[in-house]
């Protein structure tokens, strides 16, 4: 029973081994690549919450315009003290320090204070109790000025905005990733080439070899292949040290760990033949629907928004408030109460005279909103010379592609022939080694010409956003 427990153990552990180690490997087309990346780069994700504080500001600024209530909770003990309201006598001697020589405020003082003199039997005063008491506050409030009304303006253009800061983040890691992707497959391309070229030397090595035990070529020209074939090797191995840190830079764009196998589905050949370089070279420039652009606009669009906001500085605010109030003296006498139940009130505030403070806001607004049309202007020249640029750009990539491609396959066919003429001993290892050098030339050529026939067209599908 115990084996058994044992042999479940260490069947669930396989199991478990052999579902990590599935997890640890992506098998990955360009576009696949491009959506998970999508989904679980980091930028990104910044990006993204960017978006939401923006909107969550929004509301934000609609709240100030919309009442506001607060409630307060206190209690108030005077520990015992007791306060005394003396009034005095009807003498106008006792009252000199109230009467203002007003007929008619005076004449009410006077009358105030026979009448409490009457019910105090004419002198002294009476103690008012300071009883412990907790009240109830209730306070609505609400402010309105055309400030809030643009500042919910501006909070609009600011979710515009970063909905744009993220369509170009979502750009950019596209391109990112069809460069790191592209990147993988051109340095394949490149190993393939390279080893393509040891075998042709090996081959050398070995016929030279054999060419010399039968006495026919000096030891001179086996060594100087037997270097050749070692030059080579190493270089296979750098390519193969390029392709890995070229895999490092994938797994890092797609946020993936870096154990993580990645199996690139798409080739060389299916990459040029579904993105035909031509017809992006043709591809019209929209500049009015590129992302860049149209934030520069937005951003126009938030100084002249900020424009507004300094001159609603010189208009009034108006400031309503109501509040409620309930006191409890715990069941002791209410003693003297100043405070009313209800209130209501209104406050306009006029701005009058800021010695020029407000004007010098305005004027800056004003500068800033030129400022932001000249930076769009600029951006929108800057654009335009950069399509063109990168047109022909991609227009020369593809006529050295091309070359270089014809190139690869002439040099190719010299080397055969050339090896043929050597196995027949009609051409020297020295004119041999030197046909081999010129096609390792040109495929090394050939694989430049195509790392730049991608990224000419990546750069450009980057800035026409079809990507």
């Amino acid at each position: 029973m115990k084996g058994k427990k044992i042999v479940l153990l260490l069947t669930c552990s396989l199991a478990l081994s052999v579902s990590s180690f599935a997890q640890e490997k992506l098998n990955l087309s360009l576009s696949q690549a491009k959506n998970y990346a999508l989904q679980h780069n980091r930028s990104l994700k910044v990006s993204e919450l960017a978006v939401q504080k923006a909107e969550a500001a929004k509301w934000q600024a609609i709240a100030s315009m919309l009442p506001h209530v607060d409630a307060k909770l206190g209690y108030t003990n005077f520990l015992g003290y007791s306060a005394e309201l003396n009034l005095g006598s009807s003498n106008s001697a006792d009252l000199s320090s109230v009467l203002t020589g007003d007929p008619a405020h005076d004449n009410i003082v006077m009358i105030a204070a026979q009448t409490v003199g009457a019910l105090m039997g004419g002198s002294g005063g009476t103690e008012i109790a300071m009883n412990p008491y907790g009240d109830l506050s209730v306070q609505a409030t609400m402010a309105f000025t055309g400030m809030q009304v643009v500042g919910v303006q501006l909070s609009n253009l600011a979710i515009t905005m970063s909905k744009l800061s993220l369509n170009l983040s979502d750009l950019s890691v596209k391109a990112n990733v069809t460069t790191a992707y592209l990147t993988v497959l051109v340095a394949e391309q490149s190993k393939k080439l390279m080893e393509s070229s040891k075998e042709n030397v090996q081959k050398m090595y070995e016929t030279t070899k054999k060419m010399y035990e039968v006495g026919v070529v000096e030891q001179t020209a086996v060594d100087q292949l037997d270097v050749q074939v070692g030059l080579i090797a190493n270089e296979v191995k750098k390519t193969e040290r390029n392709i890995e840190l070229a895999y490092n830079s994938l797994r890092l764009i797609l946020g993936v760990s870096s154990k993580t196998e990645l199996d690139l589905t798409d080739g060389i050949t299916d990459f040029l033949t579904a993105n035909d370089a031509y017809a992006t070279a043709a591809t019209p420039f929209d500049i009015d629907s590129n992302y860049t652009m149209m934030l520069l606009n937005q951003n126009v669009k938030l100084s002249q928004k900020q424009q507004a906001l300094k001159v609603w500085e010189h208009t009034p605010t108006l400031a309503l408030f109501a509040q409620h109030t309930d006191r409890s003296y715990f069941g002791k006498p209410e003693g003297f109460n100043m405070t009313p139940p209800n209130t209501v009130g209104a406050t306009l505030a006029i701005p009058i005279f800021s010695s020029g403070e407000r004007y010098s806001k305005l004027t800056q607004a004003k500068i800033d909103l030129k400022t932001a049309e000249l930076n769009r202007d600029d951006a929108a020249y800057g654009l335009r010379i950069q399509e063109r640029q990168l047109r022909f750009l991609l227009n020369s990539a593809i006529e050295t592609y091309e070359l270089q491609k014809k190139n690869v396959d002439v040099s190719t066919r010299i080397f055969d022939k050339t090896m043929q003429k050597y196995q027949l001993g009609t051409v020297s290892s020295t004119d041999l080694t030197t046909i081999n050098n010129n096609l390792i030339s040109a495929q090394g050529a050939y694989i430049g010409a195509l790392l730049d026939l991608l990224t000419a067209q990546v750069n450009l599908q980057k800035l026409l956003q079809t990507m």
